[in-house]
């Protein structure tokens, strides 16, 4: 096979080859509009990448330039990787941390693969390697790809089903330097000893066997990680919980105060009443407020925001709170009521508690909007702060002292908003803390 053709060739399965490995790792995150233009984008772009490159490599290659073809070769990689990347990017909605541990993580697992791939055809089957100019054929495409299935297959089943399990792949930049250096050097290394392997090759073997322990060992030690930050997720989500039903406690236990209060009076606001005159007067437009008050609770096809704005209205009406909200009951339709009922009830018990600090009862007033424009749903919650609001990653700061444990209603915001595609907003100016919500339907 002529040497452009071979250099070519080899650049074009690295492509397809990381953008599988990639692929299984981003799969699970919505995909943006358009999905199918964008992905023939993605791909043609990834190949004529790697043809670009492929053909460099080939001109290296004729000239002798040995020296220069480690720096080539691990250029041209670099290159087509970058390319994969910006490809999941234009697909798949997914933030940039996010993206970087994909990407790293597909990294690792093509190399995996391809180096149990060389390492097994090179000991087991030489004339069959079709990473080898002078072993190419039919057979060896065959056992290239069969290979090639098995890996990756293993590798789904060991490492990206376990990964998988947490889309939010939080493990820090200091993790995510560590993993990218870690694989760096392994393609470096692979570069080296791919130009030396015929002189050393004992050498050359022990190298891939070295690049293979140090993959396993990185995606192993990233199974862990993600494994520790989910039972963290889970602590926090138990806590959560814990929060939610000392609150539902506080609420049922002022509705049974009323009650008990409204129980001990009713037997002489019925004297009353059946004597007649002015008081009589009085008591009933007392009781039509009371009554009144409870007819004005939003009351919607959607059962979920009933709820949440019922819990929440009676307990503001209860601390001299003030909610003010407009909701058209179509716009939240396409989400689960369970999600609905999070994203409402996290963002009013921010509120609430924001407001609930402060004295001035012009300033102890929450305002909900859920409105449907053209298939754009927003939903906008306001309410008034004392001190200051630090934002960190687009999220407040909590001012509590125990970090683990609070803040995770914000971060549940942003979980549930980005599982629908939609994305949040939050601002604090001028003493006004504001969250915008957006959804395209």
């Amino acid at each position: 096979m002529p040497v452009v053709a071979f250099c070519t060739m080899r650049s074009i399965l690295f492509a397809a080859e990381i953008m599988l490995c990639e692929l299984a790792f981003v799969y699970g995150y919505g995909r943006r509009s358009r999905f199918a233009l964008r992905a023939a984008a993605a791909a043609a772009c990834v190949l004529l990448t790697a043809v670009g490159m492929g053909h460099l490599t080939a001109c290296v290659i004729s000239h002798g330039a040995g020296a220069y073809y480690i720096f080539i070769s691990c250029a041209s990689y670099l290159a087509v990787f970058a390319a994969s990347v910006a490809g999941c990017a234009l697909c798949f909605c997914i933030k940039v941390r996010q993206l970087a541990f994909c990407a790293v993580s597909g990294y690792c697992m093509r190399h995996l693969i391809f180096t149990c791939y060389v390492l097994v055809v090179t000991v087991c089957m030489p004339r069959y390697n079709l990473l080898r100019i002078e072993y190419t054929g039919w057979a060896a495409a065959g056992i290239y790809v069969a290979l090639y299935a098995a890996l990756y297959a293993a590798c789904v089943f060991v490492f990206v089903r376990p990964i998988s399990r947490s889309r939010d792949y939080d493990v820090g930049v200091k993790a995510l330097v560590l993993f990218a250096a870690v694989l760096a050097v392994n393609v470096a290394v692979n570069a080296i000893s791919e130009l030396y392997s015929q002189e050393h090759f004992a050498l050359y073997i022990n190298g891939m066997i070295l690049q293979i322990g140090s993959m396993l060992l990185v995606l192993f030690v990233q199974t862990l990680l993600l494994d520790r930050l989910q039972l963290r997720g889970e602590k926090q989500i138990v806590n959560t919980i814990l929060e939610q039903q000392e609150k539902q406690y506080k609420f049922a236990e002022v509705n049974a105060e009323l009650l008990s209060i409204k129980a001990h009076d009713l037997k002489h606001q019925v004297a009353v009443l059946r004597a007649g005159g002015e008081d009589a007067e009085k008591l009933l437009r007392s009781i039509e407020d009371v009554t009144g008050a409870y007819d004005t609770v939003i009351k919607t096809d959607n059962t979920a925001v009933n709820v949440v704005m019922s819990e929440k209205w009676m307990y503001c009406r209860s601390h001299d709170i003030k909610l003010t909200c407009m909701v058209d009951p179509r716009a939240l339709a396409f989400m689960e009521n369970v999600d609905v009922y999070s994203l409402l009830g996290n963002l009013l018990d921010n509120c609430i508690e924001a407001v609930a600090a402060l004295e001035s009862p012009d300033r102890r007033v929450v305002s909900l909007n859920i409105a449907d424009h053209a298939g754009v749903v927003t939903v906008t919650a306001r309410n008034y702060y004392a001190g200051d609001v630090t934002l960190r990653d687009g999220l407040p700061v909590t001012s509590k002292t125990d970090r683990t444990s609070h803040g995770f209603g914000t971060r549940s915001i942003r979980r549930i908003v980005e599982k629908y595609g939609g994305s949040v907003d939050m601002r604090a100016e001028d003493g006004v803390f504001a969250v915008s919500i957006t959804f395209s339907r």
